[in-house]
């Protein structure tokens, strides 16, 4: 199944652009509200490799899932006939 490594690729990317705003954000506001850096924020830089990960498991999860369910009920759903006559005019 193609489907589950692409859909995990996408996840990972999405989760790596959510951990870069997750952390520039909390570094921001610490910074402009009391001019230093807390651990909390120093730990919220921990998300530019855990959102990646979680969301790239998750990616795959679900493209496993999602592709096993699409070849399943394909086979029901192959049995119809679809007439796209008027495409052609």
């Amino acid at each position: 199944m193609p489907f589950a490594p692409l859909l995990a690729v996408v996840f990972a990317l999405f989760g790596l652009i959510a951990g870069i705003l997750y952390a520039f954000r909390g570094l921001i506001y610490d910074l402009a509200l009391t001019g230093s850096v807390n651990p909390g924020t120093a730990l919220a830089f921990m998300a530019l490799i855990g959102m990646p990960l979680i969301l790239t498991l998750a990616g795959l999860i679900i493209g496993l899932v999602g592709g096993w369910l699409f070849n399943h009920f394909s086979r029901w759903l192959d049995r119809l006939d679809m007439n796209l006559d008027f495409l052609d005019d």
